[in-house]
């Protein structure tokens, strides 16, 4: 009981981070740019690196050792979000945010 307690209170943080990261990567794009059309951009990443993905990425996962690949890719999420606030170009963020959407697919 207490390990199912534990379990839904990580997952229940991580949704929680999950939500800052979002509202934060929102607003610090528009007032980067001050435009309502690049933070639209912003949310037709997830849906195309998900098209690029997921179709394959089940494949891969059940090759590897998941424990690993977890580990790896929370990894890379963690190293992507702190290159963030070092960019200052659109393309260079977008691309970071698609290789961001990207590992998220395979986590």
């Amino acid at each position: 009981m207490i390990r199912a307690s534990i379990l839904l209170a990580s997952f229940g943080i991580s949704q929680f981070g999950d939500f800052i990261y979002l509202v934060a990567i929102n607003v610090y794009l528009y007032q980067l740019t001050g435009s309502a059309a690049a933070v639209a951009g912003l949310w037709i990443i997830g849906p195309i690196a998900a098209l690029f993905m997921k179709f394959w990425a089940g494949s891969v996962i059940d090759r590897v050792d998941v424990r690993r690949w977890l580990i790896g890719t929370d990894i890379a999420r963690a190293v992507l979000v702190a290159l963030l606030p070092l960019l200052s170009t659109l393309p260079l963020i977008y691309l970071t945010l698609f290789a961001l959407a990207l590992v998220k697919a395979f986590f």
